[in-house]
């Protein structure tokens, strides 16, 4: 397109067209080849390819979530030339504070201006190299957004994307469920330094798949990342533009045939991208996949505020369908692997996405071995008598016997508790406690103006 615009004038060619005027002077001239992918390089006067160096790959690593970057004024990276070099793990203060945070094993720190005149510069000569490459990506533009003379590197690669195209998966995989496929074991722990060691010998074992697809250069490897190979939607009662205007909520959905059957019932976190993933990589070789393509007609869906009441409607839905590709009749029935909370308050922040409005929402469950229930809150105008009336009845002594939710339900609702831990504000009221002292506490959550996007702990007495 650079070529096309400033040497051909071709100032409005698309992309094609570019391609195919540039292209055709390229292959009239005998000091240029093309190596049978898209690229073209300089040939030396004894006939070699003159090949361009292929660039280092820079691993780089944000252990924040992305809707902690926004907000933060610290921004924490790390990264790594690979493949020899060390890693490195540095804390970026974007606004100088007047109190100084001091932690054992903490990273070092830097302001923006620093992390952009010492490091930045390297980072630029490498391709860069991330598992979470949107969340990289806002990182790097939030340290470098006051500064106009600062670029990112062009070629940029999602380990999760050239994963899922080169072992052909039909959604974005887990760097776990990687890792153990490619390595036959899990990630040793997952600290900041073997999180980044994991996507590092990732890295190392997709290399040999590139060289078999014809993958030689990063931009080569980029583009075959970013590529998506969608399926045939003409057999279909939706188009593709109504699966890419699915809400990015939690949501259920629900597939049928042509004879109104249901086959396949699923929840999601964010519809939107759960659903794309039956229909982004068209050649797949999981066969639920394949046989669920062929066999859906129609799509229905519905929206929920959270995951755990996705997950719930999903058990009732299979429940009643017993849909054919749904391997699990009973979701509860799986062992867990470590203890969940028997009973506890548990706070979940609505995502942006999920609000239907721009107030502030938090969903609050009172779970206990025969009760579940959920109160919507709106931050902006806390309902106080509603919450202590809720508080009250989960801690009476008939809350211990009532069926306000299902063996099914509670079971389902305590394993995603304990799975989504790590980001849930919680309290663990024993039986018999004060109501009047747990509500304070619940009330104390509620205010914390962190509570919509990071965990906060309050022990109770």
């Amino acid at each position: 397109m650079a070529i096309a615009a400033n040497v051909l004038r071709l100032h409005n060619a698309t992309p094609a067209t570019a391609e195919r005027v540039v292209g055709a002077l390229l292959s009239a001239e005998s000091r240029f080849t093309k190596d049978g992918v898209g690229n073209w390089y300089v040939v030396k006067e004894n006939g070699a390819s003159l090949q361009i160096p292929r660039k280092r790959a820079c691993l780089v690593y944000t252990p924040m979530r992305a809707a902690e970057l926004k907000p933060a004024r610290r921004l924490v990276l790390g990264w790594q030339i690979l493949p020899d070099a060390p890693q490195h793990f540095i804390e970026v203060v974007l606004q100088r504070e007047d109190r100084a945070r001091e932690e054992s094993g903490a990273p070092a720190q830097c302001s923006a201006a620093e992390f952009v005149q010492r490091y930045l510069p390297e980072l630029q000569t490498c391709a860069l190299l991330a598992w979470n490459l949107s969340a990289v990506l806002a990182a790097l533009r939030r340290i470098t957004a006051n500064f106009a003379e600062a670029w990112l590197p062009p070629t940029r690669i999602s380990l999760q994307n050239l994963s899922r195209n080169l072992l052909r998966l039909s959604r974005p995989p887990k760097l776990a469920a990687v890792h153990k496929q490619l390595l036959s074991f899990a990630p040793r722990s997952e600290s900041w330094q073997d999180q980044m060691l994991a996507q590092a010998e990732i890295w190392e074992a997709l290399q040999s798949r590139c060289s078999e697809h014809g993958l030689q250069s990063g931009e080569q490897i980029a583009h075959y990342a970013r590529r998506s190979q969608r399926a045939n939607f003409s057999q279909y009662d939706f188009e593709e533009k109504d699966v890419d205007q699915l809400p990015e909520t939690p949501g259920v959905y629900v597939m049928k045939d042509r004879r109104e059957r249901v086959i396949y019932v699923g929840k999601a976190g964010n519809l939107r991208e759960r659903v794309r993933s039956y229909f982004a990589n068209a050649f797949s070789e999981e066969p639920k996949l394949r046989q669920i393509r062929a066999q859906v007609v129609r799509l229905h869906y519905e929206l929920y505020d959270t995951e755990l009441d996705a997950l719930l409607r999903e058990q009732t839905l299979i429940k009643r369908f017993r849909p054919a590709f749904n391997r699990q009749v009973e979701v509860h029935e799986q062992a867990s692997a470590t203890p969940v909370p028997a009973r506890g308050i548990f706070l979940v922040p609505l995502r942006p996405q999920a609000m239907n409005n721009a107030s502030k929402r938090v969903i609050i469950y009172f779970l206990s071995p025969h009760y579940l229930k959920k109160l919507s809150v709106t931050l902006t105008r806390i309902p106080q008598t509603r919450i202590r009336k809720a508080v009250a009845d989960y801690l009476s002594p008939r809350a211990a016997s009532a069926n306000a939710g299902t063996r099914a339900q509670v079971e389902i609702a305590r394993r995603w508790f304990q799975q989504n831990r790590a980001w849930m504000s919680a309290l663990s009221p024993q039986e018999g406690s004060d109501a009047g002292e747990v509500t304070e506490q619940l009330f104390s959550l509620l205010r914390a103006p962190e509570i919509m996007h990071e965990r906060v702990e309050l022990a109770t007495r």
